[in-house]
């Protein structure tokens, strides 16, 4: 259990049996993504792991966990917010309700994409969702008080910080972040990449 690379080794082999394994091509896909130097270009049609995630989707078309992998990796590699915002949209839809993680990084990527297009009530409304569902901890990927404050909502925002205060606390970094940005004039602007998951965890598929 965990062993990315004995499954990825296990994956080519079975497409030496079958060519339309799914599954197979998105651990390969996966593999690549976690290398020491991934297989990984900014155009689409050169990247390796781009091009097995679609392969996937080509033989399983249902399987959401797929969509989000290929959102990252537009939105992170190949700089395409509106194909990302779109995949990130199908991954929403596809995923099945055992593969919760995944759902909680897919709207905390769609909201911080919607974010950085300047669409923050598209971005409100995706992590007021990701909040009900999943809890306080959307609070320490999404800013909501800087979404209200960016939307000239200032008292939304400053309500929204001085929750995320009282939740966490000043010795957290995010109730930390929430009290300086309550005492900020001007909020800050708004970091894609802080959404954006380092890498491919366990929990991806």
């Amino acid at each position: 259990a965990g062993d990315r690379r004995l499954a990825s080794l296990t994956a080519y082999r079975s497409l030496r049996f079958d060519a339309n394994l799914a599954r197979s091509y998105f651990l390969i896909a996966l593999m690549q993504l976690t290398e020491s130097v991934p297989k990984v270009d900014r155009d689409p049609k050169k990247s390796s792991a781009t091009v097995a995630f679609e392969q996937a989707l080509v033989r399983d078309p249902e399987y959401g966990p797929t969509y989000f992998q290929l959102a990252r990796l537009y939105a992170g590699i190949h700089h395409d917010r509106v194909k990302a915002k779109e995949l990130a949209r199908k991954a929403l839809k596809k995923l099945r309700p055992v593969e919760k993680e995944v759902r909680y990084e897919a709207e905390i990527l769609l909201g911080a994409l919607y974010s950085a297009d300047a669409e923050y009530a598209e971005a409100l409304k995706v992590f007021r969702e990701a909040l009900a569902e999943h809890g306080d901890r959307v609070y320490r990927k999404a800013d909501v008080g800087l979404l209200l404050a960016r939307m000239g909502r200032p008292e939304q925002a400053r309500r929204e910080w001085n929750l995320v205060i009282r939740k966490f606390g000043l010795a957290d970094p995010t109730g930390l972040k929430a009290y300086r940005q309550l005492h900020k004039r001007q909020p800050g602007s708004i970091d894609l990449s802080a959404f954006l998951p380092a890498s491919a965890t366990r929990t991806d598929y």
